[in-house]
């Protein structure tokens, strides 16, 4: 009979500590989303924008740029901000950007051009 009692106790208590391993599994194992947009990424590393954003146009050291995109480059230096709007509106037709003018990004890029190069 003790024999009996003791056996039902182990099995209970090994039981118990299964049920708390799953239960830290489960807790431990739970996803998360990842936030893949550039401009997420580029908060991550460190890189901030004097205006735009990275996944569209944005400024950022001495340029204005959309996205990834070499081409549509258009560097400040020396450059007045009606010489840089002229550079800018030729990469966009080059591109066939037309469109992203109309986005807040490209709007943000333009004030601060505006504002910082007379």
């Amino acid at each position: 009979m003790m024999n009996t009692h003791a056996r039902k106790l182990e099995k209970k208590t090994s039981q118990a500590v299964a049920n708390v391993v799953t239960q830290k599994k489960e807790t431990s194992s739970s996803f998360q989303l990842k936030d893949n947009r550039p401009q997420t990424i580029a908060q991550l590393k460190g890189i901030n924008f004097d205006a735009g954003i990275g996944s569209g146009w944005h400024v950022h050291k001495g340029h204005v740029k959309y996205a990834s995109n070499n081409s549509t480059r258009v560097n400040f230096k020396n450059r007045t901000s009606r010489e840089i709007g002229f550079a800018l509106e030729n990469a966009i037709k080059a591109n066939g950007l037309s469109a992203t003018k109309t986005g807040s990004d490209f709007k943000a890029c333009m004030t601060y051009i505006r504002e910082h190069y007379k």
